[in-house]
């Protein structure tokens, strides 16, 4: 059951706007979801703002919808309170890339069915909208019922993610190259994040990550102990699991692993799991660790999370070094990188990086969230 404090206003925004407006979010993410993610921070922003806001979650299968009906009833109210209505229609099965052929080809035709009709009510919804965003991932079905409902000029596609990246099914790469260039954009997590295949180079528009930078600042007790070296990993996505081997022999150094990471049964003392936490209590991990960790696999597609990893630009603002895989490192600094499967090259790349004063200066690190949202505005909602 996620944390009641986790889908709570952030602090009041600098004004609201004179014109408030309609905007629809397609996502797989929920708002009343302990954990955050940059889907997250944008409605957050654009509620502070006083528009109104409707989100549907896409690809929710009937046993997540049962498991979440347990959601306390305030982060619903809260929900309210912000101006934000969810609804989630239920997904039989979800898009996920079963890694199969045969597989995949014989639950493409049920996955094919989802989205292709957006149903009375949210149809009315989307055709209100001044603004449909739809996220990479499992809203990406619902391009066609968009494109059913003639509503394609007003929606922006959000690529917070490779979709080879997250296991999307391979239809999601189908149904995006075949409306892409009828969209009306691509936001983009820098250059690398866009699904260049798919859109005009004059439909993306490049914005830095944002965060929420006045909880990530504000000061927090530390929660370990007194002396020790800790290195802080955030989020499961992408987790090599040999990383967590590696790190039990490092017995010196405390790694710290925050989100949905299964404990192997061998797991060294000093290797620590934390489960997954609300961001108000993942703050104080990252503020007093010595360095923070990107426990990535290597990949050809990966590239694009140099600019869109949301723990990757927590760490750049708060200065922390940072220890990742050398498909990432871009020459920054205070970063150390390390060569997948090789525990040397893991081990060298910790103990430099817990030797690199604190904090790492990075000009420009660190973009609050509501600046990015001022940015969509700008340019979406005149």
């Amino acid at each position: 059951m996620p944390a009641e404090s986790s889908v709570e206003a952030s602090p009041a925004s600098p004004g609201r706007s004179p014109d408030p407006r309609e905007v629809l979010f397609i996502t797989g993410h929920s708002l009343t979801e302990a954990t955050r993610v940059s889907i997250h921070f944008m409605q957050l922003a654009a509620a502070e703002r006083g528009h109104r806001l409707t989100t549907l979650i896409a690809g929710r299968g009937p046993a997540q919808l049962w498991r979440d009906r347990g959601a306390p009833v305030r982060s619903q109210d809260v929900l309210g309170a912000l101006g934000i209505a969810e609804v989630s229609p239920v997904a039989w099965l979800a898009p996920v890339d079963l890694r199969h052929p045969l597989a995949n080809r014989a639950i493409r035709p049920v996955i094919g069915l989802y989205g292709r009709s957006l149903g009375g009510a949210l149809r009315r919804r989307a055709a209100a909208a001044d603004l449909i965003l739809v996220e990479s991932g499992a809203a990406v079905p619902f391009l066609r019922g968009l494109d059913g409902a003639g509503l394609l000029h007003k929606t922006v596609y959000f690529a917070a993610d490779d979709l080879r990246t997250i296991r999307g099914h391979p239809i999601l790469q189908d149904i995006l190259g075949r409306y892409a260039r009828r969209l009306r954009a691509c936001v983009s997590f820098g250059a690398h994040a866009a699904p260049d295949p798919f859109f005009d180079t004059g439909q993306v528009i490049v914005i830095d990550k944002g965060i929420d930078m006045r909880r990530l600042k504000a000061p927090t007790p530390s929660p370990f102990a007194s002396g020790s070296v800790n290195v802080v990993s955030v989020g499961n996505m992408l987790i090599d699991e040999e990383i967590l081997a590696f790190a039990g022999r490092i017995p010196a150094v405390d790694f710290h692993f925050i989100g949905k990471v299964p404990a192997p049964p061998e797991a060294a003392v000093n290797v620590r799991f934390h489960g997954v936490l609300p961001f108000e209590n993942t703050v104080p991990f990252l503020q007093h660790a010595h360095a923070g960790l990107l426990p990535y696999r290597s990949a050809a597609h990966h590239g694009y999370l140099k600019t869109s990893s949301l723990k990757l630009a927590q760490f750049k603002a708060l200065g922390l070094p940072i220890v990742g895989p050398e498909a990432l490192d871009d020459g920054e600094a205070g970063y150390r990188a390390f060569r997948s499967g090789d525990f040397e090259s893991f081990a060298s790349a910790v103990k430099a990086a817990i030797q690199i004063p604190r904090p790492v200066e990075r000009p420009g690190a660190g973009v609050d969230y509501r600046e990015n949202w001022a940015e969509i505005e700008r340019r979406f909602l005149p």
